[in-house]
């Protein structure tokens, strides 16, 4: 058997390259996964990163997979896709349809009045609520009881709050969970990213400058934690 050390790396879309804008372009080369993995080459890695991905489902993955390869080091960066409000499950467009047919009838101005943010999302409904989160988080550390665990706080561009009223307050309750669970492990993030202004244009996913900060900031982590833990 290898004694290399062994990497989980979790994610949702945010570790992923990205293309889009062209200003704002990251490549594989440039994610944070890759400059980790560039950094400690002789560690055996593993990542599985989705788009959309709940952590729920990305611990399901790991535990029905990856679970008797015993990594040593996780690495999870999750939490936006359970917390952000969501869609109402009536479109803005199937609404628009509505009140111009109310408008026609009635003679009235109901599609003036439409809202867009107040109609299309939902404030107090998420994927996931905050009790099963935590859950989730506990059973990364049941099953996976010898590795060290990181998981990195859930964060947005300023405006991301525009398309997903609601969205800080869910961010900040999630987050106190995280560090409720993980303490120190927790890799805060945020203020960092944004005095860099690091977000692309959708306020949601990283230019390649977030992606250093977070690569430096987990190596030096990981560096001192193997450390400690062979000494």
């Amino acid at each position: 058997m290898s004694n290399k050390k062994k990497v989980l790396i979790l994610t949702d879309s945010v570790a992923n390259p990205r293309a889009f804008p062209v200003s704002d372009k990251t490549e594989l080369e440039e994610t944070y996964p890759y400059l980790i993995r560039e950094k400690f080459s002789d560690f055996v890695f593993w990542q599985l990163s989705l788009g959309d991905a709940l952590s729920n489902k990305l611990y399901a993955q790991a535990v029905s997979y990856l679970h008797h390869w015993s990594p040593d080091i996780i690495i999870v960066h999750s939490g936006i896709n359970d917390c952000r409000p969501e869609m109402a499950s009536i479109s803005l467009k199937m609404l628009k349809k509505i009140s111009k047919l109310l408008d026609s009838i009635f003679k009235s101005n109901f599609s003036e009045k439409l809202d867009k943010k107040n109609f299309s999302i939902n404030k107090k409904t998420s994927k996931t609520d905050i009790l099963s989160f935590k859950r989730t988080l506990k059973k990364f550390k049941l099953s996976f009881p010898k590795a060290i665990i990181y998981w990195i706080e859930i964060c947005s561009g300023d405006e991301y709050e525009n398309d997903r009223p609601g969205f800080n307050i869910k961010a900040d309750k999630f987050n106190q969970v995280i560090k409720e669970i993980y303490d120190n492990n927790m890799i805060a993030i945020c203020d960092l990213l944004k005095d860099e202004e690091c977000f692309n244009v959708d306020n949601l996913h990283w230019k390649k400058s977030a992606h250093n900060i977070l690569a430096s900031i987990l190596i030096e982590r990981i560096s001192i934690d193997i450390n400690n833990k062979n000494s």
